[in-house]
């Protein structure tokens, strides 16, 4: 069995960085790096690390031990990613050591050493985990390398040229003479470090190459511990309970009932409503079932869903702000000889990660510590301060492992009430969130709608393309009010995909209209792509069909990137199947080229009792270089999985103004039944590394509505594809 990484939180009362130079032992080499700038310095037994001149926030640590272990500090979340294996993998390859030689470390939270230099944060969302930091992790294990191959050659009195490095060994090859790692730590300690220049990819042996995760096993056999496991001395366990409607307050409660349940110690008001604290969750649940609360109606009614859609719409007649304009698009439209319009909807969606969202806080001598599966340690920290009244100084943020995210957990909604609890109460705090009361909480993914209209030429080509985009603002929530002019008079997300999509339309123009939500509009695995390349990607067949094109060779006429080319031409040739389909199926397609990262895909659909039923779905995934395969195919599978849910069964429905689901039973994800065979197909090529996780997910919902649309000339412009669910 690989070496655990989950067996360094013991001690609640040292600070996470502290005991990890612990257990990285004393007198270890270590090596932090920063962006750019990278230096190494001496570590004894809990000594703080140096003030060195750096560049750019200091970024990690990587350690090797007298006994020739290797720690990574990683500030990125895991929540079934693959990051920590990613990062675990770069490191051995570059330091020629066995990858179960190599302990990953979750590191505290900290504003200034561990900001993600694409992020410009410290947290985990946007598929950065190993894009932003590939390079200088492999700069700082081959430096390592090369220092510990310095300091034998130094010994042996040769040039370090004649050496090389194997199996946490250094060997002259000339002598065949070796030494471990683990002999020459002190020494390559006592001399300046070198600046190596990480291996070429021809070079690498596990990058690159399919590799099984690092956490498989404590997961499998139970070792592993989320953030839901967390267990302490004389903790308590609270739940909320929170208004039906949205936007509702508490008007009064009366908690004597309550209080007679066996193990309710207190009902308390938190800023979301009402908390019940118990010695255990079945406790606090049976406490909250007999709490009896008379609710303050919202100030506003809210509309049920069909307003909602119907406003949604209504946005759309609105001129809105331009986020992008190229060209006279108006004047190319008139003088088209094919011209099409129309509009398209998407629902708001819930997250609903399999653990539910949880966070243990507790408060004692002047500390605040809190265990949460986060995405983000920086607004979780930020959150601790305003809501304790303490100095960061005094806040221990410990990430835990994540069961799933998805966005949601970049959150800190369901971080405050825990830190408010722990606050009131002497003993430490699990405030477990129920699955009712997480949708209760109204963050989603936002509803949407677009307008397109475009001309085509007699050749097959777009000559002119206008975009409308309703929605509310992602941004304004998400990154604060005081970032609202972060992206102009226009919201990054809302338009993603579209004001920039991989089509050549020298002649176009994207606007984007507000609109005020009942619910917080948060980010979801593929944030406005999700929704954006539905919508988009349909337009584009229905113009494909309207120029009597195949849909394939009519996106190939209208694309000039040769990555995007090079995409369609292996989905061509994967999917000869396509050719002989028997009666009653037919394929449909979407691609996209975004952020450095490619996919095209092709799904072959039926209609079953008169609902798309998805036999098989090929995907071509430019990955730029690949760290691992397997990471890139799981990733991949997932995110269409999950956007095949969203497609046949999401959406989030509101009667009465308050959300009318309650639990996976009313609120369907796939059945094994549902899924379709998945083939990925890896197009690796270059040095550079992309991100996997988000975009897949957007592909298939309008490839399935493209294949419903060829097969029978029912076109879906909103989805869910099954109502009623």
């Amino acid at each position: 069995m690989q070496s655990s990484i989950l067996d360094l939180d013991k001690a609640i009362d040292q600070p996470p960085r502290r005991r990890f130079l612990q257990a990285s032992s004393a007198l270890g080499l270590t090596v932090a790096f920063g962006l750019p700038a990278l230096h190494v310095h001496a570590q004894g037994t809990g000594a703080a690390a140096p003030a060195t001149p750096r560049m750019g926030a200091e970024s990690g640590w990587l350690t090797i031990d007298p006994q020739g272990r290797v720690a990574v500090l990683c500030p990125k979340s895991e929540m079934g990613q693959g990051t920590w294996t990613a990062w675990a993998m770069i490191v051995a390859d570059e330091l020629d050591v066995a990858i179960a030689n190599i302990r990953i470390v979750s590191a505290a939270a900290d504003l200034e050493r561990f900001r993600d230099p694409f992020l410009r944060k410290q947290a985990t969302f946007g598929s950065t985990g190993v894009s932003a930091f590939f390079d200088s992790l492999s700069i700082a294990a081959a430096s390592l390398r090369l220092a510990l191959v310095d300091a034998a050659a130094t010994q042996w009195r040769v040039p370090a040229t004649s050496c090389l490095t194997e199996n946490g060994q250094v060997i002259h090859r000339d002598s065949g003479r070796r030494l471990s790692y683990a002999g020459l730590v002190a020494a390559a300690r006592a001399q300046p470090l070198p600046t190596a220049t990480p291996k070429p990819r021809t070079a690498s042996v596990i990058v690159g190459k399919h590799t099984p995760r690092i956490d498989s096993a404590d997961k499998v056999i139970g070792k592993a511990r989320y953030g839901i496991d967390k267990q302490l001395p004389g903790m308590l366990t609270a739940q909320l309970v929170l208004p039906p409607q949205i936007g509702g307050r508490v008007g009064s409660f009366n908690s004597d009932e309550a209080l007679k349940v066996k193990g309710v110690k207190a009902v308390l008001p938190v800023s979301a409503g009402l908390a019940v604290v118990a010695d255990g969750f079945f406790a606090a649940t049976r406490g909250k079932q007999r709490l009896k609360v008379t609710w303050q109606e919202p100030d506003a009614a809210t509309a049920d869903s069909a307003a909602l859609v119907a406003a949604l719409r209504g946005t759309l007649t609105r001129d809105g702000v331009i986020v992008r304009k190229d060209g006279q698009p108006a004047e190319k439209l008139a003088t088209a000889a094919i011209r099409h319009s129309a509009i398209y909807d998407a629902p708001y969606l819930p997250h609903m990660p399999m653990e539910p969202l949880n966070c243990t806080a507790q408060f004692r001598n002047g500390v605040l510590d809190i265990w949460v599966g986060t995405q983000d340690q920086e607004e979780t920290l930020k959150a601790a301060t305003v809501v304790s009244g303490l100095a960061p100084a005094n806040i221990r943020i410990h990430t835990e492992l994540l069961g799933g995210g998805f966005g949601r957990r970049a959150a800190t909604d369901f971080v405050r009430p825990a830190i408010e609890l722990a606050m009131k109460t002497t003993a430490p705090v699990k405030l477990v969130i129920e699955r009712a009361d997480e949708l209760r909480m109204g963050h989603f993914r936002p509803a949407a709608a677009a307008q397109f209209e475009a001309g085509v030429d007699a050749d097959g080509r777009i000559t002119a393309f206008l975009a409308k985009v309703a929605c509310p603002s992602i941004s304004k929530p998400f990154f604060g009010a005081n970032q609202k002019n972060s992206f102009g008079e226009s919201d990054f997300f809302a338009s993603q995909g579209i004001s920039s999509p991989v089509y050549e339309m020298p002649d176009r123009e994207t606007r984007w209209m507000d609109m005020p939500s009942p619910f917080t509009p948060w980010i979801w695995r593929g944030v406005g792509m999700s929704q954006n390349l539905f919508f988009l990607e349909s337009f584009i067949d229905e113009l494909a069909a309207l120029a009597k094109l195949d849909p394939l060779e009519f996106r190939r006429r209208n694309v000039k990137n040769a990555r995007a080319i090079a995409m369609l031409d292996r989905l061509d040739a994967e999917t000869a199947w396509r050719k002989t389909l028997p009666a009653g199926r037919a394929w449909g397609m979407s691609l996209q080229l975004y952020n450095n990262a490619g996919f095209a895909l092709m799904a072959e659909v039926s209609i079953v009792d008169g609902a798309p039923k998805v036999h098989r779905v090929d995907c071509v995934v430019d990955a730029g270089r690949v760290v691992n395969p397997d990471q890139v195919k799981a990733q991949t599978e997932g995110g269409i999985v999950m956007g095949l849910g969203a497609a046949l069964f999401g959406g989030i429905a509101v009667k009465d103004g308050a959300v009318a689901q309650s639990n996976f039973h009313d609120m369907q994800v796939p059945r094994m039944r549902d899924i379709p065979a998945i083939h990925v197909h890896i197009i690796d090529q270059g040095d550079k590394v992309h991100g996997m996780g988000e975009y897949s997910t957007a592909l298939i919902c309008p490839a399935v509505a493209n294949a419903v649309a060829r097969l029978s000339g029912d076109r879906h412009r909103s989805f869910p594809f099954i109502q009623g669910a």
